[in-house]
């Protein structure tokens, strides 16, 4: 997810230090102020614990034992696309549900209750017994102008270790970009995870406003009675 559009023209020029004229970006440029857009977009959303990011849409999938109520990892919640129970063979039956705040409740199966379906004639999993939930949600932009401004400050770094400039502000131990450019490998292979932060004072700064605590993700209060599902993220 890009928290810029690397074709925007002031996107460009304060990624690259070029201002673009009437003429294009030249493309070679313009495909290292991509990766560079790209890659400061992923490592910041991990560093804040994803509570910043801009809009989208997102499916995840929630695995436990009579779950019901499932904290999306983005927010804020704006629709609940879908709510589904999926079978072992991958079908979706559609569940009944509402939404308040930032959580998503199931209330029901739609078409009524499977209870009543004798269990050798259907594939769903038992009251109780692990069950996975699929949903589909749409989340609102958590951007802001500071945010915007370290984003851009974070790619500009980037794109000076691509193109192998002086002044570029990176970490000594920065040894490679993989996975097409989208994402950093440390030369300590946790470090970046482990520690949260960039090494860049005015980045790291920022970073200890928005996730003080330098945690992975939004955290969720849950009650004794209905622990979460345990989720695993798809794009």
């Amino acid at each position: 997810m890009l928290w810029v559009d690397p074709t925007d023209p002031e996107v460009f020029a304060a990624v690259s230090g070029v201002e673009l004229g009437e003429e294009p970006a030249d493309p070679d440029l313009q495909l290292e102020v991509n990766r560079a857009v790209a890659i400061a977009s992923e490592l910041l959303t991990l560093a804040t614990g994803q509570l910043i990011h801009p809009a989208g849409t997102r499916t995840e999938e929630f695995i436990g034992r009579g779950t019901k109520r499932f904290a999306p990892v983005f927010g804020p919640v704006i629709e609940v696309v879908s709510l589904v129970r999926v079978a072992a063979d991958d079908t979706e039956r559609p569940m009944t549900h509402r939404l308040v705040g930032n959580t998503v409740y199931l209330t029901g199966a739609a078409g009524g209750d499977t209870g009543s379906v004798p269990l050798w004639r259907t594939n769903w999993a038992p009251s109780g017994s692990t069950q996975v939930h699929r949903l589909t949600y749409r989340y609102a932009s958590t951007l802001t102008a500071t945010a915007r401004a370290m984003a851009l400050h974070y790619a500009a770094q980037f794109f000076a270790w691509l193109t192998g400039a002086d002044d570029c502000e990176l970490p000594d131990n920065v040894t490679s970009i993989d996975r097409e450019g989208l994402g950093i490998q440390l030369a300590t292979p946790q470090d970046f995870l482990d520690r949260g932060r960039t090494g860049i004072a005015k980045i790291d700064t920022w970073l200890a406003q928005v996730n003080a605590k330098r945690a992975l993700r939004p955290s969720a209060v849950y009650t004794p009675d209905s622990p979460p599902g345990v989720a695993v993220r798809r794009q």
